[in-house]
């Protein structure tokens, strides 16, 4: 007829008419413009991640008396593997090459639920292997297989007769129909009276024994690169005096059943890793980000030597001596803060040992711990010395921004040159204003300029 191409998706166990259209290119626009199109464009061009050749020997048997190393294993996640996801691990996906490349997700409620967006596919198969639905996989796959006619079947709880690729559709004489996808095109591979009759048509094709294949094969070899949060001790978390929680990079988002968001600064952008029951468990993912670590090397870095008595104090030279005037000179101006506790900028108290006072300097978008000190003023004169500081005291001595007869807040870490000023993209208003307020972000409003 006039529209004889139809366009289909299976969402939630459903294969769901989008519409009908009078060519192929037609239909595939309106496919590639949906959820199901964007994900299979963004597999498309993710980067192959390789199979390892040979399954890897297996560990050493732990003796049962080491406590430790029990405990270890005991609080670590199975992470869910799959050769037919290109990450490598269910649930985790690809899209993009930005600072947090890989995303997790589930399905729930036939509903596609984003679990957070993290830096390596390692973090995001941890974050998706504590989900309910994880749990469920390893049921599965710990199961009896299931066979018909001596055939073995491949099952899918995504799918509404309990089969991977057979979908019920009526209540007729034969209500169940078998389909794969083949070189772009959703091929019917026949309808049948019951479900195990559809799989088993399903198991005999190619892509059912690929399956197959795939669930069978040897996971990749472990990768020593971030250790697993669940591993990591309460005193191994990163506390911090200035966040409402008690833990550093989480805050808290609300009342609901996750109020708790993790939030880390990379690339010059505020990246959220994913939301939380308990503030534990988001410290727990933030201890275990590549800032945590480095935050965690830098807390238990040795403190800088000091001398044991500061020296006693030259005689007064006379003011015409060159002495004196190199001595001016080469003193550093120290940069207050009325806003920071410690009285300095780029100074923070973090604890109440021998050297409780670190200064700070943010570099290329990321915190760079210049030293721990005894006092806030040893601080505050390693900070002086940074270019960073030079900058400041240039900005202050520079003239003020005015727009409109309002003197503005510069800031030079913010992509816009201003404080609480961010720019997204670039639209008609690509510049947008906000605050934090009683634990939570309130955006002011979006605006042409900075």
């Amino acid at each position: 007829g006039a529209t004889p191409y139809r366009v289909l998706v299976q969402r939630g166990g459903t294969v769901v008419t989008l519409g009908y259209y009078s060519t192929a290119e037609e239909g595939a626009r309106v496919y590639a413009a949906t959820p199901e199109g964007i994900a299979d464009l963004a597999a498309r061009n993710a980067p192959p991640t390789p199979r390892p050749a040979k399954r890897p020997a297996p560990l050493p048997a732990v003796p049962p008396s080491s406590s430790a190393a029990a405990s270890k294993q005991s609080s670590a996640v199975q992470l869910i593997t799959s050769a037919t996801n290109k990450t490598g691990f269910k649930g985790v996906y690809k899209l993009g090459s930005g600072a947090t490349p890989y995303s997790a997700h589930v399905y729930r409620n036939g509903d596609q639920v984003v679990l957070g967006h993290f830096a390596t596919a390692e973090e995001a198969a941890r974050c998706y292997a504590r989900t309910p639905e994880a749990k469920a996989d390893l049921a599965v796959s710990a199961a009896p297989p299931v066979l018909f006619d001596g055939v073995e079947l491949i099952t899918s709880e995504r799918s509404n007769s309990g089969f991977k690729c057979v979908c019920k559709l009526h209540n007729g004489a034969t209500p169940y129909y078998a389909q794969v996808y083949r070189k772009g095109k959703n091929v019917v591979l026949g309808r049948y009276a019951t479900a195990e009759e559809g799989a088993r048509a399903y198991a005999a094709t190619p892509e059912g024994i690929a399956d197959l294949a795939a669930r069978d094969a040897p996971p990749p070899p472990p990768q020593p690169q971030l250790p697993s949060n669940s591993e990591l001790s309460s005193s191994e978390l990163i506390r911090s005096e200035r966040s409402r929680t008690g833990f550093k990079g989480v805050s808290k988002m609300g009342s609901g059943a996750t109020p708790y968001r993790v939030l880390v600064q990379r690339g010059g952008t505020v990246v959220t890793l994913g939301y939380y029951s308990t503030a534990e468990e988001g410290a727990r993912v933030y201890a275990a980000t590549p800032e945590g670590i480095a935050d965690l090397a830098a807390r238990n870095a040795p403190p800088t030597p000091r001398p044991a008595k500061r020296p006693a104090p030259l005689p007064a030279v006379p003011p015409s001596s060159s002495a004196a005037a190199s001595k001016q000179s080469s003193a550093v101006q120290l940069i207050t803060s009325a806003t920071n506790k410690t009285g300095f900028k780029g100074v923070y108290k973090l604890g109440s040992g021998a050297t409780p006072y670190s200064a700070h300097v943010y570099r290329n978008g990321d915190q760079v711990v210049l030293g721990h000190f005894a006092t806030a003023e040893e601080a505050a004169r390693c900070y002086a010395r940074t270019p960073e500081a030079k900058a400041d005291l240039a900005v202050s001595a520079a003239p003020p921004v005015l727009f409109d007869g309002v003197e503005l807040i510069t800031s030079e870490r913010s992509n816009s040159g201003f404080k609480c000023v961010c720019k997204l993209h670039n639209g008609a208003t690509p510049y947008y204003a906000q605050v934090y307020r009683k634990g939570k972000n309130v955006v002011l409003g979006r605006y042409a300029t900075a």
